[in-house]
């Protein structure tokens, strides 16, 4: 169902409101813009998919009573950037969460499975996928694309049953509750205004380097007239402008750097042997049981604030890989497999 009306849309909702489940998927453009825009919706309960456009209906956040349901469980499928325009759109985060794609990495997948490799894995369907980089703004949307659009809600009840029964069965269900609930923090999606999407870092150490005090200097750096526009360039050069003109005094002090932290690189192959060991043995994607990140710190002494030291990670391989830091274990090779023993 294509809903075009806000009417249509109230209906909806009322509609799902005794669901237990909603998947849930956005369409969304972002090559142009520093948010993304939201062009479609689609959502599907046990009984019925939709689409929903947000350029036809009044009001779209009444499908926060949904979202906010706590009585209902909201499907996604690597959620994270669909849950970020929903909190910059709409204002609301929804909760509970389940995420295929995080629940998948537990289950024997790897840790960032597409939606079609997993739809073909759960539920033996292959997907046609080749409007995902079509125009999600234009309208008429054809048919091609309405399908592409509801394939990529429709199958998500079928996979949040199949893969939360598997994961009771091996009692990892519980393991995934931090993760879901940290996806519907309002701080896990403030946006870092230094990132590079409107000039690349490279762009901009062109631009110093010409030092430009007219637009066509700053438009000579390969890529940046795409990207910004004239006034915006304006602006720039103005500023470049009056940075170059001041004096000495007024230029900022650049922190000295800190001391470097001793060299960890052979700490963390040692970690890493047990970490593939670990995920062999249980079956899990790597990156989700241990990040490289996470293996640096600890092999640098720093134990908090940790993911691996916190929860079932600590109970599964955080501990021993603090016994192995601290010569309380030992690694060796046997048969050609790494051997773990207590020293």
């Amino acid at each position: 169902m294509y809903i075009a009306s806000q009417d249509e849309l109230a209906a909806f909702v009322q509609r799902s409101k005794n669901s237990d489940v909603l998947a849930i998927d956005t369409e969304f453009l972002r090559e142009k813009t520093y948010y993304p825009k939201l062009c479609l919706l689609q959502m599907a309960t046990r009984d019925e998919s939709v689409i929903i456009d947000p350029f036809a209906v009044d009001d779209l956040r009444i499908v926060c009573e949904l979202f906010e349901d706590e009585n209902i469980v909201k499907i996604f499928h690597a959620g994270h950037q669909d849950l970020e325009i929903m909190f910059y759109d709409l204002e609301c985060l929804p909760h509970p969460i389940f995420d295929t794609q995080v629940a998948a990495s537990l289950l024997g997948q790897t840790q960032q499975i597409g939606y079609a490799p997993l739809v073909s894995s759960v539920c033996g369907v292959k997907l046609k996928k080749m409007d995902s980089f079509t125009d999600w703004s234009s309208r008429p949307l054809t048919d091609s694309q309405l399908q592409y659009a509801l394939d990529d809600v429709i199958y998500l009840p079928q996979m949040y049953d199949k893969m939360r029964e598997d994961l009771l069965k091996k009692g990892r269900l519980d393991w995934l509750q931090s993760d879901f609930e940290d996806m519907s923090k309002p701080e896990t999606y403030q946006e870092d205004e230094r990132r590079k999407w409107v000039m690349t870092d490279e762009q901009i150490v062109e631009a110093c380097k010409r030092e430009p005090r007219k637009i066509d200097d700053l438009f000579m750096v390969r890529g940046i007239r795409e990207r910004i526009t004239t006034h915006d360039a304006r602006v720039i050069v103005e500023l470049t402008s009056a940075a170059l003109d001041s004096s000495p005094e007024a230029w900022p002090e650049i922190p000295q750097p800190g001391k470097s932290e001793r060299n960890v690189d052979a700490n963390v192959d040692l970690l890493m042997a047990i970490v593939r060991l670990r995920a062999r043995d249980y079956d899990i994607a790597i990156p989700t049981l241990a990040s490289h990140s996470d293996l640096v710190k600890i092999a640098r002494g720093h134990y908090e604030n940790v993911d691996i030291l916190k929860g079932w990670r600590r109970e599964l391989i955080g501990e021993e890989l603090v016994d192995l830091l601290e010569g309380r274990l030992s690694l060796s090779i046997e048969n050609g497999h790494v051997s773990v023993s207590k020293n």
